[in-house]
């Protein structure tokens, strides 16, 4: 298996381009989900001697998943724009492109608190991979607050204090709405949820 790392990069910088898709969900956002969803197949207990992972659409949806969001495009163009890279450019096997499309599709906070987790059957571990590694990177404060600058052309103390209630709303309580389902996200998502409050406090005490 070989992952076209330098395709799939430039597709995500060109569609970032084109739908002006700021840092907080381009190429640096893409990065940490890939980088956290590999943790979660090596660290996890239940999945680091898993041999049945399909890392292909893992790595792959990591990467990509945020080149349809609704905050920047019609989700539904984005999906086809992604579904047809990966057949006409990358080759990919129709039921790949399709899981891929799948997961991309339902993995969102919010569509998942409002339909719940899908059935992908065979493929249920690797959505679930991709999805805890875009909740974890979630525990950003500052993610939030490039997001709300550059989407809402605020300030950064404007921003700092709505980032700051989405947070406590939403953020805070991934493990009070049991959205992990890994031991491994689990814990680090505690460890970082507490580095997140932490830095929020900082953020509090500069801005008095």
């Amino acid at each position: 298996m070989i992952i076209p790392f330098n395709s799939i990069f430039n597709f995500i910088t060109i569609t970032c381009r084109r739908y002006n898709i700021d840092e907080s969900h381009g190429i640096l956002h893409s990065m940490d989900v890939l980088n956290k969803a590999n943790n979660i197949i090596n660290f996890d207990p239940k999945l680091n001697k898993n041999d049945n992972i399909d890392r292909e659409i893992v790595y792959t949806t990591a990467l990509l998943h945020d080149m349809c969001d609704k905050k920047y495009m019609d989700e539904k163009i984005g999906i086809s724009n992604v579904k047809r890279f990966l057949s006409n450019d990358l080759n990919y096997k129709k039921e790949k492109v399709d899981v891929i499309g799948d997961i991309i599709g339902t993995m969102s906070y919010s569509k998942v608190k409002k339909n719940g987790f899908p059935e992908l059957g065979d493929y249920q571990t690797e959505y679930n991979i991709v999805r805890e590694a875009d909740l974890m990177a979630a525990y950003d404060i500052d993610r939030a607050i490039i997001y709300n600058m550059t989407k809402s052309d605020t300030d950064f103390e404007s921003a700092f204090i709505n980032s700051k209630l989405l947070y406590y709303d939403r953020m805070a309580k991934h493990h009070e709405d049991e959205l992990f389902t890994f031991d491994y996200t689990k814990k680090e998502g505690e460890k970082m949820n507490a580095v997140c409050l932490q830095k929020i406090k900082d953020y509090n005490k500069m801005l008095q």
